[in-house]
Order: structure tokens, then C-alpha cells, then sequence
């Protein structure tokens, strides 16, 4: 985990799990913070793989 942005903002590199998604591994990880914080926001995704970097637009 690393500050990004302001102080309240950070982002969050984790390896990627053998037979888990991308997706549903940010998921998870996004689910397990928001049930401590509910007003805790997902502003940007990103896959980085032997293909290169994926996206998902930005939600609030």
C-alpha cells in the first residue's frame, strides 16, 4: 500500500491469486475495506499483466 494523491487516498498492489480473477480479487479486497468504512470510495482499478496495464473506468 502506498499514499497516491492526498492523504486519504492510497493505492493498493497486490500479486495476482492463482484461479481468482483480477476483477474479482479487487473485488474482494474493495469489499473487505468498505465493510470498515462505508463511505470508502473505488475511484480507479488497474490489471497490469504480461499484456500490459487494463483499466476500468473510474466509479464513485
Amino acid at each position: 500500500m502506498q499514499n497516491f494523491g492526498t492523504a486519504r487516498d492510497v493505492m493498493i498492489r497486490l500479486p495476482a491469486q492463482k484461479g481468482v480473477s483480477s476483477a474479482q480479487q479487487s473485488d474482494r479486497v474493495f469489499a473487505a475495506l468498505k465493510a470498515s468504512d462505508p463511505a470508502m470510495t473505488l475511484k480507479r482499478t488497474e490489471f497490469v499483466g504480461p499484456g500490459g496495464a487494463r483499466s476500468s473506468p473510474p466509479t464513485a
